[in-house]
């Protein structure tokens, strides 16, 4: 690999604590997996600036590498290894999927079952949705609800219960059934569907009925309590200074199915032989497990960051809490995942019988594609194509872009342009069916957007004489992570009357409360 992050430099040693590995088969390990896979790795991290890493690889029922790399903390020396707790995020989709398998396994309820059935207070926006859509379609991710679902859990400050009942606001834009669009609210419907059925929660189910089966016993289903674990890896970002910065856990309890599970290499190892159909402990039927890893919805050609993706990659699609495709005549099930300073990948090769697990402490860290793709690649016996530098390619003009737009809003701050109207006529409270109350105040020379109890934004105005704002997170990690935000109001004969938020790619509007 000759791909260097030259612009995104890093000024502190990460020191590579050696390798840490459990104990394996070494010379099945050594046969199986590339000779080069310790030097691919350690070589990647380095240009992605990556502090840990942890893996595991399973073949044909057995566990051929185990492996931690790197350290939990920028600039520290606690090493990784197999035991290492991090965040899986969305990979954790395809533990709900899982979850309600195994009650269609038990009776409890069917695929089919409309979610009114289940819920007879559950409300979408469209009456014929809301009537029509059944409990397969929730994995499914083909629901239609806009993107705008999205804020009512990131930094929202909701409850699931708040969440879901203010789906009701949520236009169903993009056609239900129609195409793919990737919702985490629908995943947190989808766990909440379960103590309608049975005396437990989704956290009680999986710890109950998937973690203890399987021995997954350094597994949380939420971060709520990992403080009290030891060996836990810290979450990541890269600053504007080009330096990698540790940051809190999220609280992922409101959108908990869609991603919010803990976990380590080695206890996730178990969960890739079930998947593989090689588990001891088989919590699912042979059908269930084949009708999870089905294609549900087209994904056209979009890759796990968004991109479109050409050959060797075909048939994309979505499955129930996994995503299937064609690579180079080979049938693979994955999932990725993304959370505040964390990535993983979860991805399976059933026809060889290999599973891979990779966890790592970075936010937006592709290199994960590029390691399982190198294994698939050497496990098939396949030429391998160079599947690391378009990711990095991509990650680095992220970042870029992220710069400037933090360049863009210091200079705007530093230029001090005027709105159309004085700062006191913005001000005052915003209603929004889906977000609730938010406040626009003002604050010395600037306005302040209090979009939720846990989001604030400064806004300065993009020109002179307008009404169109850029809005910065006042807290620097949500700044870093989230980006700029769009702020519009609408004037007419100089009274403000509505507040447009632009952070989700699709307008939220804010009604202007009469005093």
């Amino acid at each position: 690999m000759n791909y260097s992050l030259a612009r995104l430099s890093f000024s502190i040693a990460l020191p590579f604590i050696g390798l840490f590995s459990a104990s394996l088969p070494c010379s099945a390990a050594e046969s199986t997996l590339p000779p080069d896979l310790d030097s691919y790795i350690e070589s990647g991290m380095s240009e992605w600036q990556l502090p840990g890493l942890s893996i595991a690889v399973v073949k044909d029922g057995e566990s051929i590498l185990v492996k931690g790399y790197g350290v939990r903390e920028a600039g520290g020396s606690e090493p990784v290894d197999e035991n290492t707790v991090f965040a899986i995020g969305s990979a954790s989709k395809a533990f709900t999927a899982t979850a309600l398998g195994m009650l269609v396994d038990q009776d409890e309820v069917q695929w089919n079952t409309k979610i009114h059935e289940i819920d007879p207070d559950f409300k979408l926006s469209d009456p014929w949705v809301t009537q029509e859509i059944r409990l397969s379609d929730l994995p499914s991710n083909h629901s239609g609800l806009s993107a705008v679902s999205e804020a009512l859990w990131y930094g929202s400050g909701l409850t699931k219960e708040e969440i879901i009942d203010r789906l009701q606001y949520v236009p169903i834009s993009e056609g239900f059934r129609y195409q793919f669009q990737y919702r985490n609210t629908m995943f947190l419907l989808a766990g909440e569907m379960i103590p309608h059925l049975v005396d437990q929660t989704w956290a009680e189910f999986l710890e109950a009925e998937i973690f203890a089966p399987l021995g997954m016993d350094r597994s949380l289903p939420t971060n709520v309590g990992v403080e009290d674990m030891d060996n836990v890896a810290s979450p990541h970002l890269l600053g504007y200074d080009n330096q990698l910065i540790p940051v809190p856990y999220r609280d992922m309890t409101n959108i908990g199915p869609a991603g919010s599970i803990m976990s380590t290499a080695s206890n996730l190892v178990p969960w890739l032989k079930l998947h593989l159909g090689q588990s001891e402990v088989p919590l699912l039927t042979e059908g269930t497990l084949r009708y999870l890893h089905t294609s549900q919805t087209p994904m056209w050609s979009i890759s796990p960051d968004g991109a479109v993706r050409n050959s060797p990659f075909q048939l994309h699609s979505y499955c129930l809490g996994w995503t299937t495709e064609s690579y180079k005549g080979l049938r693979l099930v994955w999932h990725n995942g993304n959370i505040d300073g964390m990535s993983a990948w979860v991805g399976l090769v059933p026809e060889l019988g290999l599973g891979v697990a990779m966890l790592t402490n970075l936010d937006d860290c592709e290199f994960r594609t590029a390691v399982f793709y190198q294994i698939v690649d050497h496990v098939a016996g396949i030429d391998g194509d160079d599947q690391e530098s378009q990711p990095l390619t991509r990650y680095e003009n992220k970042i870029t872009q992220r710069d400037e737009a933090e360049e863009e809003w210091q200079q705007l701050a530093a230029s001090d342009i005027q709105p159309a109207l004085d700062l006191a006529n913005y001000a005052g409270q915003y209603h929004s069916d889906l977000l609730g109350t938010a406040t626009i105040e003002v604050t010395g020379n600037r306005l302040t957007f209090v979009r939720t109890p846990e989001q604030t934004l400064e806004l300065v105005p993009t020109a002179a004489g307008s009404n169109d704002f850029i809005g910065r997170h006042t807290n620097p990690n949500e700044d870093l992570r989230t980006g700029k935000v769009d702020v519009t109001f609408a004037v007419e004969d100089g009274k403000v009357l509505t507040l447009v938020d632009h952070s989700e790619g699709a307008p939220i509007p804010f009604t202007k409360v009469e005093k």
